[in-house]
């Protein structure tokens, strides 16, 4: 479950960056300077499971001391020196770059043993994306620059599932991908201030601003890095609740952030029998989603079965209520989320649908009844009932989720969206010729009604 908040300060717009010299230092320099495994920063792997009763309740943030700003700079440093031509994937995998340039760099960043260097060079690669925009002649290059990061990211993870197993490697590999780090952690006051742009005021004290690897990697599309096994592994943990923790939000509704808990592995045998945070496990929180949105549909039918245009009725009522809710639901996991996160999800296009149908059902509805209107109140039913080709087939998109024919029509039903609007846009002109040449005489409506024949044929 990626508790996703947007990267805005590193990754979604541009930041003016007055970088010491010391901070702009390229980190294989720096290794050459220093025994490996010695480092300042490295957090000892075996203290992530030393986690005392009083941390369960609220636990401080644990990665203070890390250097990720100065880490993301020097990283891109590192890139930019070593990387200056156009390379495919297949390039980069030879042993050619693999023993000149990849391999140099991952020893290096593994030796910090420092677990936000995944993140920094998750946060390069989005950086590099943007990049392809500016200037036009370096567009291929930026696009080798970011794949290097994120082959880089991959193979880093790999080598440290690898050089740890059981469940203090699985903690291990969760604090990397999961874990929340602030880009302007370790950068000075000043340039903190002038590029935090929100007031994270519903935010637990030290836990601003930050954003997780996972959530990079989801929103930079980094398919490689999300398709390893080492992040499958924690991915697939924290599906089943094995991995169990606090996330992070962009804006909580509700907060409870005095029960933040850090990051750690489900023990069933110290858990109480009746623990309301095993609500929150993806799984079990799919399993109440879908039934919710049965009892939706079931209140749905019973609406549109038993509608009356002249009275606002009692089913309609307890349907109105629990819409609000189920509504109210959505709005909080895209303020927790995100936008570009919550739009990942492959039913969120039919949520926001119907929603809008909804709204605009409830509004006429309410003006209908004021003004004992009945010809509003049926237009309003009828507004409602063109929710069933939303409502209906969301139910097989929530039940077969991992089809790959309904990942496909998720798909093709963006493109299609996308292909209506460009129409809709580019139509407009010849709407209003039309209009202006009958003198405003006929309907736009109809002239709309005409158009639309038209197009489809």
């Amino acid at each position: 479950m990626a508790s996703a908040r947007l990267i805005r300060s590193a990754s979604h717009r541009r930041v003016r960056i007055a970088a010491t010299d010391t901070e702009r230092e390229p980190l294989l320099h720096q290794a050459e300077r220093t025994p490996s495994g010695t480092s300042n920063t490295s957090v000892a792997r075996s203290s992530f499971s030393d986690i005392t009763d009083e941390e369960l309740h609220f636990a401080p943030y644990a990665f203070s001391d890390l250097p990720v700003y100065r880490n993301i700079w020097r990283i891109r440093r590192d890139i930019l020196s070593k990387i200056n031509d156009p390379y495919s994937l297949e390039q980069i995998r030879a042993p050619r770059l693999t023993q000149g340039v990849i391999r140099p760099l991952l020893q290096t960043y593994y030796e910090l043993d420092d677990i936000s260097i995944v993140f920094c060079l998750l946060v390069n690669r989005m950086q590099f994306i943007k990049d392809q925009h500016f200037p036009f002649h370096f567009q291929s290059v930026s696009t080798t620059r970011a794949l290097v990061c994120e082959v880089l990211a991959s193979r880093l993870l790999r080598q440290f599932d690898e050089d740890s197993s059981g469940p203090n490697g699985l903690l291990l590999l969760s604090n990397i991908v999961i874990a929340g780090f602030d880009p302007f952690q370790g950068s000075s006051e000043a340039l903190t201030k002038q590029n935090t742009r929100l007031n994270w005021i519903t935010q637990p004290r030290g836990y601003e601003r930050q954003a997780t690897a996972l959530e990079v990697a989801i929103l930079s599309e980094s398919k490689l890095f999300l398709s390893h096994s080492a992040c499958q592994k924690v991915v697939d943990a924290i599906y089943t609740g094995r991995v169990v923790y606090s996330p992070t939000a962009f804006f909580d509704i509700i907060p409870d952030h005095y029960k933040h808990k850090p990051i750690s592995i489900y023990d069933p045998r110290r858990a109480p029998i009746l623990n309301q945070y095993r609500l929150a496990v993806p799984r079990v929180r799919n399993l109440i989603e879908v039934w919710q949105f049965i009892i939706l549909l079931g209140l749905y039918f019973w609406v549109m079965t038993t509608k009356d245009a002249s009275r606002f009725t009692t089913e309609e009522l307890l349907f109105c209520i629990y819409t609000f809710g189920w509504e109210l639901d959505q709005l909080a996991s895209i303020l927790e989320h995100g936008w570009q996160v919550y739009s990942q999800n492959l039913w969120s296009f039919l949520d926001v649908v119907y929603c809008s149908i909804f709204t605009l059902y409830f509004v006429l509805r309410m003006h209908g009844n004021s003004m004992k209107n009945d010809q509003v109140g049926q237009a309003a039913l009828d507004i409602l009932a063109m929710s069933a080709p939303v409502l209906i087939p969301r139910l097989a998109f929530n039940v077969f989720s991992h089809n790959l024919v309904f990942v496909s029509l998720r798909d093709m039903m963006s493109r299609f969206a996308l292909l209506m609007l460009l129409a809709v846009w580019s139509f407009a002109g010849f709407f209003l010729a039309m209009w202006w040449l009958s003198d405003r005489v006929t309907d736009p409506l109809t002239i709309g009604k005409w158009m639309i024949w038209v197009w489809f044929g």
